[in-house]
């Protein structure tokens, strides 16, 4: 679990780098990103789950949108333990 938390760090990390005013994270990202964490996905699966990450239903995700998902994730896996 460790390290999906750090991986998560990682692409924000990354994408922060890229951040203009927006920064949009894809589907592709997503499925990659669970694929690499041993919760495979398909493709349509990681639609749904970028719907769900897109709070302003702009079919996009913001940064913001990221890091209010992954932080609520978070926590929710602290809760647990």
């Amino acid at each position: 679990m460790k390290s999906m938390i750090l991986t998560a760090v990682d692409l924000v990390t990354k994408k922060s780098s890229q951040i203009t005013n927006t920064i949009l994270v894809q589907p592709e990202e997503i499925k990659k990103w669970m694929d690499q964490h041993g919760k495979p996905v398909s493709k349509a699966q990681a639609g749904k789950i970028s719907q769900t990450m897109d709070v302003t239903g702009d079919d996009k995700i913001s940064y913001e949108e990221f890091l209010t998902m992954i932080a609520a994730r978070l926590l929710v896996l602290k809760l647990q333990n």
